[in-house]
């Protein structure tokens, strides 16, 4: 039995997606073990005559979650990396060459997030347009899902004249948790202007729910979630 060890470097970062494209000739049994901790997550039991790319973002996920904690993993905190070693295991011999390793990641923070709120009648949300530290004021579908995820006017707007009264007595489960979140929270002076710029790109707000009564919905809780 032969087996290559090749490391990953990694950054100590939730990743999106990594791939090794390995190019082999006829070996028979082909065998990745990731993290060295002696379990295979990736195997290929015919001959194999050419290139294979293989998809590795779960498995190297498991450690980078962890904190860089498989058998033989090398971390270095100054620059913030974690090298994962990849073994590559072949009942028969033959010639194997990793010809690339591609590596994307984001790393994710709540900046803000409430809990569970009360039971309510329904959970159906609402279009929010929401005023911003750099004065956008885009309209989210909030959950993600409302209006089938597009949203051409307001239900509500959040800015410094915003009436609490419209949401107060709310019978939506949504629409109170995402009026948690923006005041006091997000909004920590409650002046009607969360304390964040927008940017469409890097930031979501996600909601999950908690089936309560029978027949009524939550209790909710929001968050809001960026990336880089």
């Amino acid at each position: 039995m032969k087996k290559i060890l090749v490391y990953a470097s990694l950054l100590l970062l939730m990743l999106n997606a990594y791939s090794l494209d390995v190019q082999v000739y006829s070996p028979n049994s082909l065998f990745l073990d990731f993290g060295n901790d002696t379990t295979n997550e990736w195997s290929h039991n015919l001959y194999l005559t050419g290139s294979e790319l293989i998809n590795a973002t779960s498995y190297i996920n498991q450690y980078v979650r962890g904190g860089c904690w498989c058998l033989g993993c090398q971390s270095d905190p100054a620059s913030g990396t974690c090298c994962v070693p990849v073994i590559f295991t072949s009942v028969v011999k033959g010639n194997l060459t990793v010809n690339s390793g591609n590596l994307t990641y984001r790393r994710t923070e709540v900046l803000g997030a409430v809990g569970y709120g009360n039971s309510f009648r329904t959970n159906h949300g609402a279009c929010w347009k929401i005023a911003h530290l750099g004065g956008e004021t885009p309209i989210l579908p909030l959950p993600r899902t409302h209006s089938g995820g597009v949203c051409l006017a307001e239900d509500y707007f959040y800015s410094d004249s915003f009436d609490p009264s419209q949401v107060v007595n709310t019978p939506d489960a949504s629409i109170d948790a995402v009026y948690r979140l923006l005041n006091g929270t997000l909004d920590s002076d409650r002046d009607g202007i969360i304390d964040i710029y927008y940017n469409a790109e890097n930031m979501t707000f996600k909601s999950s729910a908690e089936l309560g009564i029978q027949s009524m919905w939550g209790p909710t809780k929001m968050r809001l979630v960026v990336w880089s």
